[in-house]
């Protein structure tokens, strides 16, 4: 398993998919033997209310405003549990195979509960 970088937009994964695939190239190894994971942080609420709310707890937990927390997250998996789906589809179709969440407002456990039982049923992952 390959793992780069945290919270990459899939157009990046892109270009360091095709950097990857020159190294493995010089190396003599084909680049379809390894699998690709990608590094999350994930705010998921049940409503945009809650996804603006964690996105302030997180902003005042960084010393940031709403805005620059925004756009510090803005690859993150970030919104409503159908939001979160769509976004984690967006990264299985550039080739990512595995996912490590990062849920930033534990020892809480809303939000990996609701990750838990809303987007992972809604990706068939068991």
């Amino acid at each position: 398993i390959c793992n780069i970088g945290f919270d990459l937009s899939p157009s990046e994964w892109e270009s360091r998919k095709l950097l990857l695939a020159r190294y493995c190239q010089e190396e003599g190894r084909d680049v379809a033997t390894l699998g690709l994971s990608h590094n999350a942080t994930v705010l998921i609420g049940a409503n945009s209310e809650a996804v603006n709310n964690l996105v302030r707890r997180y902003a005042a937990s960084k010393g940031l405003t709403f805005s620059e927390a925004s756009l510090q997250l803005k690859h993150s998996i970030v919104g409503t549990p159908e939001q979160c789906v769509e976004q984690v589809k967006e990264y299985a179709a550039v080739g990512i195979g595995w996912v490590f969440l990062l849920f930033p407002d534990l020892p809480d456990l809303e939000s990996i509960r609701l990750f838990g039982s809303e987007v992972l049923p809604a990706l068939n992952i068991d």
